[in-house]
């Protein structure tokens, strides 16, 4: 059975999500965007970054993903405890 990480790009950041990845899935954060794996039914949902920007750094946690992207925007995610969905909650220019 096929992973859903991608193997072709860099991974900045890598996280099971949840307090049981099996509900909550897992994170990958790559250049290109965040990818949210949801173990239960092997589908990925990816996150792309706007326009022509890049991450350079992220970090995570159970719960939440963080994202800085080129240029200084600060995007921010939350794992939503009901859906078991990975939102983007805030962004803020630094």
């Amino acid at each position: 059975r096929e992973s859903g990480f991608l193997t072709n790009a860099p991974t900045l950041a890598c996280c099971a999500l949840g307090k049981d990845y099996q509900d909550g899935g897992i994170c990958q954060v790559n250049p290109g965007g965040v990818r949210h794996i949801q173990i239960k039914t092997g589908r990925a949902k990816q996150w792309h970054c706007p326009g022509l920007k890049r991450i350079e750094c992220a970090s995570a946690n159970e719960s939440q993903v963080l994202i800085a992207l080129a240029g200084g925007e600060v995007i921010y995610f939350e794992l939503d405890p009901v859906s078991g969905n990975l939102i983007e909650a805030a962004t803020r220019d630094m």
